[in-house]
């Protein structure tokens, strides 16, 4: 393996659009890393930060780059406290990789995935849709009386003889699917 093919590999775990960020549970070592860099952090600084996690149930960092050697790569994450659209230097991990490698990306910012608000806002247009929906349900509801007897009708329909354009139709469907055999209508 290349001196730096290692590195290769950690980065491309990374890439595309929101996969730079992490999340982070609770109970993993990666966490621990988190927690122990917040005694180091002002707690009028850390508190919405904290207080989103504890809502959502898990952290979130930011991928930055890898450095080490082969046996022992060190990834570095930031951890945006102060918001995910400020770089924040000065809050980097540096983290063994063993203690990364199988956390799960976000798959887009912190800011589109609502963790740093305490709201979380839903867009009108599919409240409005659903109402919508709802009530178009509730308008064409019919009754089982109803429904038995549009079966009774269509049971009763008398079968009729295929139209030239029908049995054209049927043959081209069966061709087009290798289902037409030319020795059995012959």
């Amino acid at each position: 393996m290349s001196k730096n093919k290692f590195k290769k590999l950690i980065q491309d775990r990374y890439k595309g659009r929101g996969n730079t960020w992490v999340k982070v549970p609770f109970e993993t070592k990666a966490y621990d890393y988190i927690k122990e860099l917040y005694k180091s952090v002002d707690d009028n600084i850390k508190k919405d930060f904290i207080e989103h996690n504890e809502r959502e149930g898990f952290s979130w960092m930011r991928y930055k780059k890898v450095i080490g050697d082969e046996n022992n790569p060190i990834t570095i994450f930031e951890v945006r406290i102060k918001g995910s659209k400020i770089d924040q230097p000065e809050y980097e991990l540096h983290i063994p990789d063993e203690h990364v490698s199988d956390l799960e990306l976000l798959g887009n910012t912190p800011v589109k995935l609502q963790l740093e608000t305490s709201e979380k806002v839903v867009k009108d247009i599919k409240k409005s849709s659903t109402s919508n929906r709802k009530q178009n349900v509730e308008q064409n509801k019919i009754s089982d009386f109803e429904i038995e007897q549009e079966v009774k009708i269509i049971r009763e329909a008398a079968l009729t003889k295929p139209t030239d354009s029908e049995l054209k139709e049927w043959y081209t469907f069966l061709k087009a699917n290798d289902l037409y055999e030319e020795s059995a209508w012959q």
